[in-house]
């Protein structure tokens, strides 16, 4: 038996410059919710729950407007993830999406990491033969 790769996963780079309004929320909703841990794939850091975060309407629609799709996009869940000097998200899924859109926003040049989606099911597959 043999096992090859067939499908890659795509990766769209945009560029959107955040308003002043979005990071003040955020910095806001962050100092007056922090003590409420809401601990998902957060480690060290803090995560709200998924919410509504009327200031990034912007950003939908910029998305929407240069993204790669040949369909109509439906954002259902979003949240706000602060991850302090020391924190970091550990490797997890979204599951049920289509396509997970990360807003990236750093004054440090840690990089973003991301893994293959496939992973799982690599393993998965693996482990069922």
């Amino acid at each position: 038996m043999e096992i090859l790769p067939l499908f890659t996963t795509l990766i769209q780079k945009l560029n959107y410059v955040p308003s002043d309004e979005l990071i003040d929320f955020v910095h806001h909703y962050y100092s007056i919710n922090k003590v409420k841990l809401n601990l998902r794939s957060s480690r060290n850091g803090w995560q709200s729950p998924p919410f509504k975060i009327l200031p990034l309407s912007p950003v939908y629609k910029y998305i929407e407007e240069n993204i790669y799709l040949n369909c109509d996009i439906r954002q259902t869940k979003a949240w706000i993830n602060v991850n302090t000097p020391g924190a970091y998200n550990v490797t997890h899924t979204h599951p049920n999406s289509d396509y997970t859109f990360v807003y990236y926003l750093t004054d440090s040049d840690a990089p973003i990491v991301l893994d293959c989606p496939d992973t799982f099911a690599r393993y998965n597959h693996i482990v069922s033969v």
